[in-house]
C-alpha cells in the first residue's frame, strides 16, 4: 500500500514540476476539458456516447492486436464501429464495455505493463469492472 502511494506521490510531483506544454498536450487538455465541462452539464445523457466512445476505442484496439501491417486502419475501424454499435443497441453491454475500457485504461496506467503477466492482470481488472458497473447498474 506505501508503494501505491508512493507512486501516486510521485505522478503528482512529476506533473507538478513538467516546465512547459507542448502545443499538442495544450490541445489535448481544451478537448478533454471541453467534454469534462459537456458531461458536467448533460450527465447521465451522454452515458450511450461514453459507451459508443469506449466500444470503438476497444474495437480498435483489438483490430489493431490481430491484423496484418497493411490491414491495420480498415479493420481497427470495422471492429471499432461495430463494437460501438454494440454498446449503443445493448445498454447492459455498453455499461460492460465502459467499465471494462475504464479499468484496462485505469491498469495500463497505474501499472504500466512490460510483462504479458502484468498486461493480463490489467486486462482482469478491466473485466472486473466491467462487471462490477454491469452489476450496479
Amino acid at each position: 500500500m506505501n508503494e501505491m502511494l508512493q507512486q501516486f506521490m510521485n505522478m503528482i510531483e512529476n506533473t507538478r514540476s513538467i516546465p512547459t506544454m507542448t502545443d499538442i498536450s495544450m490541445i489535448g487538455f481544451g478537448v478533454l476539458l471541453v467534454f469534462g465541462v459537456i458531461n458536467c452539464i448533460l450527465g447521465y445523457r451522454l452515458l450511450r456516447f461514453w459507451m459508443m466512445l469506449c466500444g470503438f476505442i476497444i474495437g480498435a484496439g483489438v483490430g489493431f492486436g490481430v491484423t496484418e501491417k497493411y490491414m491495420y486502419a480498415a479493420i481497427m475501424v470495422g471492429i471499432g464501429i461495430l463494437l460501438a454499435v454494440i454498446a449503443f443497441v445493448s445498454y447492459k453491454i455498453g455499461i460492460f464495455i465502459l467499465g471494462a475500457g475504464i479499468g484496462i485504461g485505469l491498469g495500463i496506467y497505474i501499472f504500466h505493463p512490460t510483462s504479458s503477466l502484468v498486461f493480463f492482470f490489467c486486462l482482469l481488472l478491466g473485466a472486473g469492472l466491467g462487471v462490477l458497473a454491469m452489476r450496479q447498474a
